[in-house]
């Protein structure tokens, strides 16, 4: 009999509670875990071997792309040898010239060409606004050589220079030409005398 009413007590209780409650007190409240929270991933830095390894790799390419280019002659390569020879000398180097109008009017003017640093300069010209310019070189069969460039002044005028120099490199003669507006132009010859170098 007791038992029964005990039984009863525990029934009239349990209706009496939550379910939470009485999972609490018969066993463990089951509980949900949190979800993991996702991680930004992280860019994975190239490790020293892998840059070395791309270094090398354009090394390869730039090789391979000079091994592409056509191989000078020899006698290709000579001519660039003895025209970097006659470059050497020339440059850092001053020529007084004579310049005459080739309309055959006008008085000669003195001038002072100079070739200093792989770069042409006229004293006339540099005073109208013609600054320094590079030029080109070739080499002739008898050793000669001849030079040309090009200058350019801020108001737009052009000034064309084209000039040989003997095998010895103490004479030169030549033309220049300067582009006025209007298709206008003012032609001149030269003659140089005896250079002197320029000091350093």
């Amino acid at each position: 009999m007791n038992k029964i009413l005990g039984a009863l007590v525990v029934v009239v209780v349990m209706c009496s509670m939550s379910a939470n409650e009485c999972y609490a007190l018969f066993g463990k409240k089951k509980t949900t875990a949190p979800a993991e929270e996702k991680k930004p991933e992280v860019k994975k830095e190239s490790t020293e071997a892998e840059q070395k390894t791309a270094v090398k790799e354009k090394k390869q390419e730039s090789k391979a792309a000079e091994s592409k280019a056509p191989a000078l002659t020899p006698d290709q390569e000579k001519q660039r040898t003895l025209r970097e020879q006659k470059r050497a000398q020339l440059n850092n180097s001053q020529w007084p010239a004579e310049l005459l109008a080739m309309s055959g009017e006008g008085k000669k003017q003195k001038d002072i060409l100079s070739f200093k640093d792989n770069r042409f300069s006229s004293e006339i010209y540099a005073k109208q606004g013609f600054a320094a310019t590079n030029y080109t070189l070739s080499v002739q069969e008898d050793g000669s050589i001849v030079w040309e460039t090009m200058q350019t002044a801020e108001n737009g005028q052009l000034v064309f220079w084209r000039g040989e120099i003997s095998s010895d490199m103490k004479s030169m003669r030549g033309v220049v030409s300067k582009q006025k507006a209007a298709g206008e132009s003012e032609d001149y010859s030269f003659i140089c005398g005896e250079k002197t170098i320029i000091a350093q």
